[in-house]
């Protein structure tokens, strides 16, 4: 099940906004959802006039001045080194996926991201050349961009520009066997809508939560001619794009969600508040840093992946840190799990994913794992994987799990030290273990009939099963793409927008008495 993420008005007294890409939000429910906050009439009044008094003022009216100073015992900033004046917002982007099998590497080419609203305009928060593999970041969510001079207003849409879709499949040596790039519709335009419109206001903050599912969004289309690729096929196989992206707005006050992960060079290093400034971050445009904060539960090492404490760091040169962004008292910051730290030169944790072969049998909690392909590890080889000190799992959702969670076939991603003198073999000191607990949902495609609103159920005809009766999960979650050459638009609608007719993705599984259960239904009108 997708987590849930609030969608409020975040009342801080520092504007900061932050645009995420993420790979958990679908609501537990498929009702509307109003995405703007109780009250929001009342913070829309005070700031409309405000709003475009600041809009029409000259941009050297606007001062963003530069933080170099380390840091203290002030709220710790999430920034890109610029003190936010109370008339503008502070945006930040973090990008992440829901899990798919199929390809080894889905990339994005995002060429613009932006903020459309009204009388307002647009708002750009991105506008360059980003290469991003999804599937990278199935477990984790990672900082993309920031900005510090988001003009108040209402909005109600946030639209993307795709230069290009890569999809990519490697065999089990890692070589690429096989690119596709499936064609984008409307030169790359996407629109995507909140339940409502979102209100950024003056000193205030706001969080936005993109979340991609990209296995939803590709669609396998099988056309006429011979020379299909698949076995037991005919035709052509072709992929369609059509961007299932859910928009929350999420109240980031002890928001959980996926865990974010920031990697670059160590600025400053404070025991005495016990935090970290990170910044000339790896993978990101900008001078963008990010102060991290510890607590009595965040695990500190060394770059030996021993475990130590925060004065025991003696000038760091590197640090990969991992937490859960937060807000308090108006100022973001990275609420840590666990800080990763060292020299550059002798900085060796290791990133990787594979397969759990055999699970853990005492209480060392040591398991093994096949690795996966293009790791600059031999595909399949089976290391040792001995939890280090502290270390801690989490779910790809970003949830605190029991050691008894690692079974035999779980997806895993490590994060550690490689121990090549170990005489059992090749061992991963795991500082972090993230553990794919998602579920594969069986699929069904066809046209809506017999539509019964009240017992949110339809029966669905397709092309291998003929008619199946459908009935909508308790937690259905829905989504409907349309649009055509002038652009794609993509937005939650609840069961009663379905129409009889209308051509459905479904997913979930069938039931004990024959009906297909849907946890997910996904409405093309293209």
């Amino acid at each position: 099940m997708r987590c849930q993420i609030s969608e409020r008005i975040i009342t801080a007294i520092m504007a900061f906004m932050v645009l995420m890409l993420v790979g958990c939000g679908t609501p537990e429910n498929g009702a509307a959802v109003d995405s703007v906050a109780p009250g929001i009439d009342t913070v829309v009044t005070e700031i409309q006039d405000e709003a475009i008094a600041v809009n029409n003022e000259a941009d050297s009216q606007v001062s963003i001045e530069p933080d170099d100073s380390p840091a203290s015992s002030s709220p710790i900033v999430v920034s890109n080194d610029a003190v936010v004046k109370s008339e503008t917002g502070s945006v930040m982007m973090l990008l992440t996926d829901a899990p798919n099998s199929e390809f080894s590497e889905i990339n994005l080419t995002i060429t613009k991201l932006e903020l459309l609203g009204g009388e307002l305009g647009s708002v750009t928060l991105f506008s360059g050349w980003r290469k991003i593999d999804l599937l990278s970041l199935r477990n984790f969510s990672n900082l993309f961009s920031m900005n510090s001079d988001v003009a108040p207003g209402i909005y109600h849409k946030i639209r993307m520009r795709l230069e290009d879709i890569e999809l990519v499949r490697r065999d089990a040596a890692g070589e690429i066997i096989e690119t596709i790039h499936p064609k984008l519709v409307a030169n790359g335009k996407l629109d995507f809508n909140p339940r409502g419109d979102f209100v950024v206001a003056p000193g205030k903050s706001l969080v936005i939560q993109l979340d991609m599912d990209a296995e939803k969004s590709l669609h396998l289309v099988k056309t006429g001619g011979g020379g299909g690729k698949k076995p037991g096929g005919k035709g052509k196989n072709e992929y369609k794009f059509r961007p299932v992206v859910f928009v929350d707005i999420v109240d980031m006050v002890d928001y959980g969600g996926k865990l974010v992960r920031v990697d670059g060079d160590v600025d400053s290093v404070d025991p005495q508040t016990q935090s970290v400034k990170i910044c000339n971050l790896k993978n990101f445009d900008g001078a963008a840093c990010v102060l991290v904060s510890l607590n009595a539960a965040s695990t500190v090492y060394d770059e030996n992946g021993e475990l130590i404490t925060l004065d025991q760091a003696h000038d760091p040169e590197r640090g990969i840190a991992i937490g859960y962004m937060n807000i308090e008292n108006g100022q973001g910051y990275m609420n840590a799990v666990a800080l990763e730290l060292g020299s550059t030169d002798a900085f060796i944790f290791y990133h990787v994913k594979g397969d759990v072969t055999k699970p853990p049998v005492d209480d060392s909690n040591l398991f093994y794992f096949s690795i996966d392909p293009g790791q600059s590890f031999i595909a399949g080889t089976e290391f040792r994987v001995l939890p280090a000190q502290g270390a801690k799992l989490f779910s790809n959702q970003g949830e605190l799990l029991p050691w008894s969670a690692v079974t035999s076939g779980r997806i895993v991603e490590i994060e550690g030290i490689l121990d090549r003198r170990a005489v059992e073999g090749y061992t991963f000191e795991a500082t972090v273990i993230y553990l794919d607990v998602s579920q594969a949902a069986e699929q069904l495609a066809g046209t809506v009939s017999n539509l019964d609103l009240s017992a949110m159920s339809f029966d669905v005809t397709t092309p291998e099963l003929g008619d199946r009766c459908v009935v909508a999960a308790e937690n259905v979650s829905l989504y409907m793409v349309s649009g055509g050459q002038d652009g794609l638009s993509g937005s939650r609608i609840g069961f009663s927008d379905v129409q009889n007719g209308a051509s459905v993705d479904l997913y979930g599984a069938f039931g004990s008495g024959g009906c297909f259960i849907a946890d997910d239904i996904l409405v093309t009108a293209m």
